[in-house]
């Protein structure tokens, strides 16, 4: 008893300081890692205790100097721009539909990973080149021997950096049909395939939109449909595409673009499209951009992407 009462004023300090303790690392109240969790039960997680109004900046300012510098070829093009920090959108004929082209080789590669997600195939799996799937438009692997193996990283690299054709026809050709429709369905785009035709009055693909296609690169920023992993390495290797003088090209070299060009100039069919969708990742404001052109040269065509680019890297830069 006489060491309880000797004691007591320790005994009552330590009690008093494991309340405060308990009190503020359970409290349901307590979020460290976003204090307004909790305050704002309804709003976007991106709204926390930094957040400001100022955030949120409406983008037809940039849509009027667009059109303003494209004055001439305003029937021409269309785009399609999010700003990824405050979900605000601006577009120009956005919903006008364009021959894609190999802007769908971006929802193939999505396809692909899907089936390595779920142990399907893996980035060793081997793939055979059969000789009607060679295709001489864009790429090289069409000079390779018939029947040669290639991985499956080794045909990413080529459909994404090079844009092969011959390698998204291997893919394309070890998927299902009904596979590839639920994949088209998912990230939130029309089926836009169509049967292969010899005649070149007419495509190979069903028309999209800017607006429509963006949703593509929106799937593997937020890794909706993919995991981190395989969103991160698709969008990896379209930061390394040859092709950089469209939408890369308005922007700083020391810019990470993650884009994918699509052509479409076929001998004998009046339709000329050229294109370029991706995500700009300018330090603290970066954006998807999906600039589209008809009946264009292909250097008029280039020129005007590359401008819309360069006009909409000024006006996210002073943000």
């Amino acid at each position: 008893m006489k060491y309880i009462k000797k004691y007591w004023p320790l005994f009552w300090g330590i009690s008093i300081l494991v309340a405060i303790l308990a009190g503020v690392f359970f409290s349901p109240n307590n979020n460290t890692s976003n204090p307004s969790k909790d305050k704002f039960k309804y709003l976007s997680p991106k709204i926390d205790e930094n957040f400001s109004p100022e955030s949120f900046w409406s983008l037809s300012d940039l849509r009027n100097k667009i059109i303003l510098e494209e004055k001439s070829n305003e029937n021409n093009f269309a785009f399609y721009i999010e700003d990824l920090i405050s979900g605000s959108w601006v577009g120009y004929q956005q919903d006008e539909k364009f021959i894609g082209a190999s802007l769908l080789k971006t929802p193939v590669a999505l396809m692909v990973m899907k089936r390595v997600d779920e142990g399907t195939w893996s980035m060793d799996t081997k793939f055979i080149l059969k000789p009607e799937l060679k295709d001489k438009s864009f790429g090289n692997l069409w000079r390779e021997p018939d029947n040669k193996e290639f991985t499956l990283s080794e045909l990413m690299e080529q459909m994404f950096i090079y844009s092969d054709d011959t390698a998204a026809n291997i893919f394309i050709n070890s998927i299902p049909g009904a596979e590839r429709n639920n994949v088209y369905y998912r990230i939130g785009i029309m089926n836009p395939e169509a049967p292969i035709v010899s005649d070149p009055s007419k495509p190979l693909f069903k028309k999209m939109s800017a607006k429509e296609l963006i949703n593509v690169y929106r799937t593997l920023y937020n890794a909706s449909y993919l995991t981190p992993e395989s969103s991160e390495y698709v969008l990896d290797l379209l930061t390394k595409t040859k092709f950089d003088k469209s939408l890369s090209y308005g922007v700083p070299t020391n810019i990470p673009v993650a884009h994918k060009i699509g052509v479409y100039f076929l001998t004998g069919n009046p339709e000329r499209n050229a294109h370029d969708c991706g995500i700009v990742y300018l330090p603290k404001r970066p954006y998807m951009i999906c600039a589209m052109t008809k009946n264009l040269s292909q250097a008029d065509a280039w020129k005007t992407v590359s401008e819309i680019s360069r006009v909409t890297y000024e006006y996210f830069n002073q943000l």
